[in-house]
């Protein structure tokens, strides 16, 4: 089995182990729970979720067992997270795959590939994962290099559906995704607007 976790993050201290037992009850590739937000400096503490994280869902009633044609439809969606550090894998959808080196937003690059790797997907809507928000990182800055690695992320996720799935989206699953593009360009317009941002 394979997770991950950013540096500043922190696992709930049984995290592992209920992802671990939706996988081999439900025979899924993959397993994905919620997370909580801290916004915080400090060292989080590792053993529950408590009233001080902002409760992060990617949508509401989606805890279930999906095949991969119904995984990819609800990516599309919203409602799996395009994150890799919220998932638990199989040692063996990681085969052949890497994160593009010196690229932003390089979950969302990839969570196509990843997805079209698993036969049967799980998703726990428990929040297990603490995450840490601080200003100044590079998710929350909104600069030329973010711009266009999220450009670039739209393209290659565009380019997978076109080149391997084809069959599984219609007009409205790719207007969505444009949608999701479109919503975190004008975010970053507005914000880079209201904060006098001008970062390269």
């Amino acid at each position: 089995m394979i997770a991950f976790l950013d540096s500043d993050d922190a696992f709930c201290s049984d995290m592992l182990q209920k992802m671990l037992d939706a996988m081999l009850r439900y025979d899924a590739d993959i397993a994905e729970c919620n997370f909580a937000e801290y916004e915080c400096e400090h060292r989080m503490n590792q053993g529950i979720i408590d009233k001080k994280g902002k409760f992060v869902s990617c949508g509401s009633d989606r805890e279930g067992l999906y095949n991969k044609k119904e995984a990819f439809k609800i990516r599309l969606q919203g409602k799996i997270c395009a994150t890799a550090w919220n998932k638990l894998y199989r040692r063996h959808i990681w085969n052949n795959l890497r994160f593009r080196e010196g690229q932003n937003f390089e979950d969302i690059d990839l969570i196509l590939d990843i997805i079209g790797k698993a036969e049967r997907f799980y998703v726990l809507d428990e929040a297990l994962v603490m995450r840490r928000t601080r200003k100044g990182s590079i998710t929350r800055s909104y600069t030329v290099k973010n711009l266009k690695d999220r450009m670039l992320a739209h393209k290659h996720g565009v380019g997978y559906i076109r080149s391997h799935t084809p069959e599984y989206f219609d007009g409205n699953d790719m207007n969505m995704l444009r949608a999701h593009l479109y919503s975190y360009l004008l975010e970053s317009y507005f914000t880079a607007l209201s904060t006098g941002e001008k970062r390269q």
